[in-house]
């Protein structure tokens, strides 16, 4: 019991054990600071570099690529992706009011053996399938049906979809399945999602005088956004999951309209400052920058007017064309279609076909740029044309001399990763275009007519399900899916592959860009951890002082009874008590710092004119402000143990002190 008392007594007389806390208390929040801001940062980055590829990643090792992709996939998901155009052959109405629709198309012969395993099928065969279904631009509903592949190749989707009478067109021969997706197996039960994508080097160039190196990628929306993060990132579409290249024009308006406003905001928030901290360049820009969005959105209200009006046409030429014969006017069906093809082609003119739509990577080098505090500033907007040059890859059969092919792009969008050296240099374009301008798509030998070498990728991105996203189960699905393409390659040979492939997991794929930043981590944390020892110097110190002070203490102690051990433990006791009030102290510190960094960081900012979080470097908005509970018991465990070990040395002198000695020391 007395050494509990002493201890107590000890702790609240002595103003040299509120310093040892203080000093305690200081190193504690320091490291509790940086260690939450880096390993936030870490985590920023870790799951920002993790959704730009999904799980698992199968790249090609050379220019020739990835064939039959679509049917690798296939085995990986059960699901094959049939991309043929489907026209209406018939439409009625069943007795539950559900409308019963067949479409027909012509599959080829790649999709003939991805479904029977030959390319000239014997026997008609059904499978289960899936749809998006649109009514020309228009996505009416999700379907599901039956798909029947005929001895001629001939293909047959049929479907039912509940819908009102007013949602049909009323040209029905607008009515499509965008893209059929058939179910051919059990595919991977690890396995959630898969896409190919297509990546090229191009140049982009803006307007006559901006030209920008880009790293083209291509890839398929909205299936895309099941494997990765990129609707989150997006602008335009930010929250929508079916993004794609053909956004609602209502929706870019809109977009443009409140970013129209950010824009305002920060003008008047900076000119609102004292003459002697404005920053007149940043106003200029800013003035300059409210001219794209205004554009944009005028352009859009333009579109949506020549859309409306194709649409009242076109319904007033279908209604012409549905009369008897001997009642249709001739001169006004004439006159109508002429009026609709001059509609059509002039929102072409300014809206180019889905297939010719860009979405730019949000970091690229003068088509945007930050305010310090915070804001993105567009410079290009969506509906604004850029040119796109690229080399053709053509399968690594690269002539001695190569021209670039060309191609003119509407934006739609931008993206962000949050990983800047991919947004600084990506452009996203439809997946089957890329393919055309880089000459991956299917390819016949002129010499030689039963020569097909099919179309290519040069990646495939895997999700995996939640359950094997991490660790040990993530790299035994990769080796499932090595074993997979293995098969895949011996059946297939030079047209899966002619060069092999690359299998391997997210992190392995982007191991030097996420390598350093732990070390960098690890770096910092250790040179944190060494200064923090001062702590353990600075309790030593003051406890050799106090007992030093406490001689006779310790000598009465002795002589009325007490134990070396006891002795010992009255100043162990009383060092755990101060790294405990430290660390408390301290901890409550570090978390109301990083809890309110960003605002602490803003008044700093506000106060000195000094931003010690660039914005205008990071892409991250925020400083990262989330403490985790295993960091916090870690730090508080190293200073209650720092406090032992730096009272351990005094113990030990005070207890092996003699009592005739200790009592009469002076």
């Amino acid at each position: 019991m007395y050494k509990l008392f002493l201890c107590l007594r000890y702790l609240r007389r002595r103003y040299l054990a509120i310093i040892a806390m203080l000093a305690v208390a200081l190193c504690v929040a320091m490291v509790l600071i940086v260690v939450s801001v880096m390993d936030g940062f870490l985590r920023k980055v870790e799951t920002s570099a993790k959704g730009l590829f999904g799980e698992i990643v199968v790249d090609a090792s050379s220019l020739s690529g990835i064939g039959r992709y679509d049917q690798f996939i296939a085995t990986l998901t059960g699901e094959y992706r049939l991309s043929a155009k489907f026209e209406l052959a018939d439409l009625s109405r069943t007795d539950q009011g559900a409308w019963r629709m067949t479409f027909r198309a012509k599959g080829s012969y790649a999709h003939a053996e991805a479904l029977v395993g030959t390319p000239q099928p014997k026997r008609e065969a059904s499978f289960p399938a899936r749809a998006t279904l649109y009514a020309g631009r228009h996505r009416l509903a999700d379907v599901r049906g039956e798909l029947t592949i005929r001895p001629n190749r001939q293909l047959s989707l049929l479907c039912q979809a509940k819908l009102a009478p007013e949602r049909l067109p009323k040209d029905t021969a607008s009515l499509r399945p965008e893209v059929v997706y058939v179910r051919v197996g059990e595919g991977m039960a690890e396995v959630q999602a898969a896409t190919p994508v297509i990546y090229s080097y191009g140049l982009l160039r803006v307007g006559q005088t901006y030209t920008t190196t880009v790293q083209v990628c291509g890839i398929r929306l909205p299936e895309r956004l099941a494997v990765t993060d990129m609707e989150s990132g997006l602008f335009v579409q930010a929250g929508r999951g079916d993004a794609s290249f053909e956004p609602p024009l209502e929706l870019i308006r809109r977009r443009m309209e409140e970013h129209l406003q950010a824009i305002r905001t920060a003008l008047r928030r900076e000119q609102a400052r004292p003459a002697g901290r404005r920053d007149e360049d940043l106003i200029e820009r800013l003035q300059r920058s409210q001219m794209r969005p205004a554009w944009s959105v005028r352009v859009a209200d333009g579109c949506i007017q020549l859309r409306k009006r194709l649409e009242e046409l076109t319904g007033e030429l279908s209604a012409e064309k549905t009369k008897p014969p001997q009642r249709r006017d001739k001169q006004r069906i004439e006159a109508l279609t002429k009026e609709c093809t001059r509609l059509r082609d002039e929102l072409d003119r300014i809206l180019r076909p889905p297939d010719s739509r860009v979405i730019l990577g949000l970091g690229i080098a003068g088509l945007s740029f930050r305010t310090p505090a915070g804001e993105t500033v567009r410079s290009v907007v969506p509906l604004q044309d850029v040119v796109l040059s690229l080399l053709p890859m053509a399968r690594g059969r690269l002539p001695t001399t190569v021209s670039p092919n060309t191609a003119t792009f509407t934006i739609v969008d931008d993206a962000s990763t949050g990983v800047y050296t991919f947004d600084s240099k990506t452009v996203y374009v439809p997946f089957e275009r890329l393919q055309a301008l880089c000459e991956m798509d299917e390819w016949r030998d002129a010499d030689k007519p039963g020569v097909v070498d099919p179309a290519r990728c040069t990646q495939i991105q895997i999700k995996v399900k939640e359950p094997f996203a991490s660790g040990e189960a993530l790299r035994r699905v990769r080796a499932k899916v090595r074993r997979a393409w293995r098969d895949f390659e011996r059946a297939y040979g030079p047209q899966a592959a002619s060069a092999g492939v690359i299998v391997h997991t997210w992190r392995e794929k982007l191991s030097k860009f996420i390598g350093p930043i732990q070390k960098q981590r690890t770096l910092v944390t250790i040179m944190f951890g060494i200064i923090s020892l001062v702590s353990v110097l600075l309790i030593f110190a003051i406890f050799y002082m106090i007992v030093m002070q406490k001689v006779r203490d310790i000598g009465v102690i002795r002589a009325v009874g007490g134990s070396a051990a006891g002795v010992a433990q009255i100043f162990l006791g009383f060092g755990a008590a101060t790294a405990a009030v430290g660390c408390a102290l301290g901890l409550v510190a570090g978390c109301f710092f990083v809890r309110y960094i960003n605002p602490i960081e803003d008044a700093i900012a506000g106060l000195t004119g000094t931003r010690i979080w660039d914005r205008e470097v990071f892409l991250f908005e925020e400083i990262p402000n989330q403490v985790e509970p295993s960091v916090m018991v870690v730090i508080a465990a190293w200073a209650i143990v720092s406090g032992l070990v730096g009272a351990l040395i005094p113990a030990v002198r005070a207890a092996t002190m003699e009592p005739a000695e200790a009592v009469r020391y002076e």
